[in-house]
């Protein structure tokens, strides 16, 4: 690929991540006017702000399948046209049509969940971790913008929060647009890939394979402590007597700490074989700011040094995922295969999340114990960050392991 049509390609993804996000996070800014308007209860409006999360899950593996099938550039345009679909279902056929276009949303969005790290491994080998951060930077970035302007969006320009969600469907237009150069010459590809003697697409061997299970294991812990803390932060934050305007800006400013580990990590796992000190010095920190978030929240101080600390993991944490998906497998194809894995299972475990936070502090009346869950699972995190951290690759775990153990390759139909 050229110089001018891998720039191009990086252009795309930048606009296809901001995509991923903002759909998603102005659903939840934007939870008390839709509330108020449909009157939905507390459980339901929580329901409608996990629906992407299931669909994460439940639709991960499907979309490896697919992408099987008709490859990455068809599967990823089909994301793109069910979010689009997704996000004005939602916002314009009532209650039924919120929930089922919130569904949507998800379901699309999961297909560039999946495939981005396989398109970044392959057509971004030698800056893996450069493209990692900026994809991880902009998803932050994306969450931000959801969550900040759809409110005032939807007050100051009197669209309302219809108008306010409908309006976000045009970043997919956007991602349609930049994706479509994309599919050329991608039927031929197909064709004759489709022509060649290839197995099916299996998950049994991942299911084998301790690697694919720390992965999983490490995506769904990250994942449960990122929802979660979306979740319930600002309620937290509130409950240490602090107003809620401060919450908001405590919650930017994690947004912003964020961007910053997402950045930095993934750039530094590029540089050396053995990430073991970095994912477990991220891990640390991750621990760490849950841990002063648990101790010491009398201190306005302290809690912005615990939430530096806290952001510094999170984003740390994500992009470290991100990028082990393409580190640890040895062909584009595998690492959407693990890719799919991890996300799915993952997603399945995260989504119970908030509303078992929610439910622990209904039971105790005090968020010590879910704070003592974010801070257990950072720990849990720190010590898959020495397993996941070793050189080693999918399928190749043990100790002369013979290349017929590794599952068949099949060919991956990237962008050309």
């Amino acid at each position: 690929m050229s110089e001018k049509k891998r720039l191009f390609l990086v252009v795309s993804i930048v606009v296809i991540t901001l995509n991923l996000r903002a759909p998603i996070s102005s659903v939840g800014s934007l939870i008390t006017m839709i509330q108020a308007d449909y009157g939905l209860s507390s459980a339901l409006c929580g329901m409608l702000t996990t629906l992407p999360v299931v669909a994460f899950s439940v639709c991960s593996p499907l979309v490896t399948l697919l992408n099987g099938k008709i490859g990455t550039e068809l599967t990823m345009l089909l994301g793109f046209l069910l979010t689009f679909a997704g996000v004005l279902v939602g916002s314009l056929l009532g209650v039924f049509g919120l929930f089922l276009g919130t569904a949507m949303v998800g379901m699309g969005i999961s297909c560039a969940n999946v495939l981005m790290p396989g398109i970044i491994k392959s057509k971004f080998s030698d800056c893996a971790g450069l493209i990692v951060g900026i994809y991880c930077a902009v998803m932050y970035v994306s969450s931000g913008i959801g969550a900040g302007i759809s409110v005032p969006l939807a007050v100051k320009t009197g669209l309302g929060w219809k108008g306010s969600l409908a309006s976000w469907s045009l970043l997919s237009v956007l991602a349609v647009l930049f994706w479509v150069p994309q599919l050329k010459g991608h039927l031929a590809r197909l064709k004759k890939r489709n022509g060649a003697k290839t197995s099916p697409t299996r998950f049994g061997p991942l299911l084998k394979s301790p690697l694919a299970w720390a992965v999983t294991g490490y995506s769904g812990l990250q994942s449960l402590i990122f929802f979660c803390a979306s979740a319930w932060l600002p309620a937290i934050f509130q409950s240490y007597r602090l107003s809620a305007e401060t919450a908001g800006y405590l919650v930017l400013y994690l947004q912003l700490v964020c961007i910053l580990g997402s950045c930095i990590v993934p750039i530094s796992v590029d540089r050396t074989k053995d990430q073991r000190i970095i994912s477990a010095a991220v891990s640390l920190s991750y621990f760490l700011g849950s841990a002063g978030l648990l101790f010491f929240p009398q201190s306005l101080f302290a809690v912005f040094v615990s939430l530096s600390l806290f952001g510094i993991g999170m984003g740390g944490c994500f992009s470290f995922m991100l990028i082990i998906l393409g580190k640890r497998t040895k062909s584009a194809s595998d690492t959407a295969r693990l890719s799919g894995m991890a996300q799915s299972l993952g997603y399945l475990f995260a989504s119970a999340g908030p509303w078992l936070f929610g439910a622990m502090f209904d039971l105790t009346g005090s968020w010590t114990v879910p704070l003592s869950v974010f801070a257990l699972s950072a720990l849990m995190l720190f010590m898959l960050s020495f397993y996941l951290g070793r050189d080693i690759y999918l399928f190749e775990e043990k100790v002369g392991a013979a290349p017929a153990e590794r599952q068949k390759e099949i060919p991956y139909v990237d962008c050309e």
